[in-house]
């Protein structure tokens, strides 16, 4: 298991948008683009589609991973870090994913293990149907239904700059009735998705108290 500890308390304050300067994203080799040429809207929507065909088809996950413990196997105990981290693994080999994509992936996993071992044991029962850590919806997508092989029918709009990263909305058919925002970033040349709308959905420590 490979947990970065060395994440200080200021990264659960970094939101899913990347911007925050830290001291795990400082160092981060991107490159800022003020400005989108053709053959940028092209690998975005290329690497766009490359991701969700990817999801689809050899990655149907959603969610955290849960440890579960107690004498019946029904207590919620935290994040399996060990299958968390496996997790993020299939996601770096695709090289789809920024490195802002993974400090906020984590920090979100964070939130959600203090948050779990911090609820009384009678609101983490695994078999008392959804939990709280859970939303209920597809992270990808932000849904519960969608057409099959939506990939192919993914298109980019709405284009605008945000501290160096580009955020844009995909759709899927011809009315643009599904609109996903998401960000990519540049890194060593070349775009990476640093956040996906669908995360947001999670809340932190303090939020889950409420």
């Amino acid at each position: 298991m490979i947990i970065n500890n060395s994440l200080p308390a200021l990264l659960l304050a970094i939101t899913l948008l990347g911007s925050c300067e830290t001291p795990a994203t400082k160092n981060i080799n991107t490159q800022r683009i003020e400005a989108l040429t053709s053959s940028d809207s092209t690998a975005l929507t290329t690497l766009v589609r490359n991701v969700y065909e990817w999801h689809l088809t050899l990655h149907k996950k959603n969610g955290f991973p849960f440890k579960i413990t107690g004498t019946k196997k029904d207590l919620i105990a935290g994040v399996d870090w060990d299958a968390y981290e496996n997790e993020m693994q299939e996601l770096r080999k695709t090289h789809y994913f920024s490195d802002y994509f993974f400090v906020s992936h984590q920090n979100i996993a964070r939130s959600i293990d203090s948050s779990i071992q911090q609820t009384d044991k009678k609101w983490r029962n695994a078999n008392d149907g959804m939990s709280i850590w859970e939303t209920g919806a597809e992270d990808w997508c932000d849904c519960q239904d969608y057409p099959d092989d939506y990939w192919k029918l993914l298109t980019l709009n709405n284009f605008k700059f945000e501290k160096g990263m580009v955020s844009f909305y995909w759709s899927w058919g011809d009315t643009n009735e599904k609109q996903y925002q998401m960000k990519a970033i540049k890194e060593e040349g070349k775009w990476k998705i640093s956040h996906m709308q669908g995360f947001n959905s999670y809340s932190t420590v303090a939020g889950y108290k409420k």
